[in-house]
């Protein structure tokens, strides 16, 4: 059985390349009978690389900017009670202690109820910048507590972590 395999898959290779030869010379051939010879076509033109996004100028700035050190007043806060549906507010205030001005790339929550606002602009040095974090209460009841996750170009290259908690009453 192994033979008859063996055999029926060699003739196939052999019927497959002596196929292709006879396929080539036909190309070769124009209606004259004359001999032509094939030009290998032009590869088309690879389609441009999409481009990548631009990122916003206060990441290009901190990703050019020497490391500094930052400090929070505070990396937490706790709102208490709060009604479901209310919009509640902190922010959280830093100061660059470092030689060098602080970037803020990045502030990210840890959900979607959760939007934090930032000082874009480079923060210089003994100077201070803000985070304002918002926490929309709909549909939250129970303890709650949501993360803010900070990046900057910070000394010690650990992202800050802010923390806001509270208790979310039903209305009524």
């Amino acid at each position: 059985m192994k033979k008859i395999v063996f055999l029926i898959s060699a003739a196939l290779i052999v019927l497959g390349m002596v196929a292709c030869q006879q396929s080539e010379s036909a190309d070769n051939t124009d209606k004259a009978g004359e001999v032509t010879v094939n030009e290998t076509p032009k590869p088309a033109a690879a389609p441009a690389a999409p481009a990548a996004p631009k990122k916003p100028s206060y990441i290009e700035k901190a990703e050019a900017m020497e490391a500094s050190s930052v400090e929070f007043a505070s990396t937490e806060h706790d709102f208490g009670t709060v009604t479901d549906g209310d919009l509640v507010r902190h922010t959280f205030e830093f100061t660059n202690t470092g030689a060098a001005p602080i970037v803020i790339q990045r502030a990210k929550p840890s959900c979607g109820c959760t939007t934090p606002n930032w000082t874009k602009e480079p923060i210089q040095p003994g100077e201070k910048g803000v985070i304002e974090v918002e926490f929309n209460t709909k549909n939250k009841p129970g303890m709650q507590t949501k993360t803010v996750t900070v990046t900057g170009n910070f000394a010690d290259q650990i992202n800050k972590v802010l923390k806001i908690k509270g208790e979310v009453k039903k209305a009524g």
